[in-house]
């Protein structure tokens, strides 16, 4: 946990294997749980950000962040689909995921100061601490501690979406799934 990277779960081999030209023991038995865990986290923020488009501040700010949360998903799924040692380049894109998420998640914040002032500062602190987290483990993923600055970085984004999902789901005035999934339901014509 603290030297490690995430990404390690992930290798879909056992043994020695050189990774971005570094070599390295690994075995994670449970790779394939680790990977659909990647996709489906991203699939959820993708998602959970196009559906509840609607209950967000109508601001640059809300949107731009809403953007960058996206495009955080969809690092997440990158990574799972293409684990460190079978791509790289394409698990990489992970790690701008993660900064970006981070970034969505102050903006976000910033534009639900006035409606929602706990909401925000939630939001804020979480996307403060995991922009912390990435930045340093940008700067010292080989120090030691390299590990435990990614799961710094990466896991404020996944805490908040759940705990705002949950929210979300509980105060159902406030959130409507039908009125949600409404607009992705086709349309019937009449038969002439």
């Amino acid at each position: 946990m603290v030297s490690n990277a995430v990404s390690d779960l992930g290798v879909t081999v056992c043994g020695t294997v050189s990774i971005g030209g570094l070599s390295g023991y690994y075995c994670s038995p449970l790779y394939l749980a680790e990977n659909a865990g990647f996709v489906i986290t991203g699939v959820a923020i993708f998602l959970g950000v196009g559906l509840t488009r609607d209950i967000w501040p109508r601001s640059k700010s809300s949107n731009a962040g809403l953007v960058l949360l996206a495009l955080a998903g969809v690092g997440k799924v990158a990574a799972g689909l293409s684990p460190a040692n079978v791509d790289l380049a394409i698990h990489l894109l992970d790690i701008p995921g993660i900064v970006l998420g981070n970034i969505g998640m102050i903006m976000v914040g910033r534009a639900l100061r006035v409606e929602a002032r706990r909401v925000a500062r939630f939001t804020e602190a979480l996307g403060v601490i995991g922009l912390i987290g990435s930045l340093g483990f940008l700067v010292g993923s080989h120090s030691g501690i390299g590990g435990l600055l990614e799961r710094i970085g990466g896991y404020p984004l996944v805490i908040w979406a759940a705990v705002i999902g949950i929210t979300l789901i509980a105060r159902r005035r406030t959130f409507s799934p039908e009125r949600h999934l409404s607009r992705f339901k086709l349309k019937r014509t009449k038969a002439a």
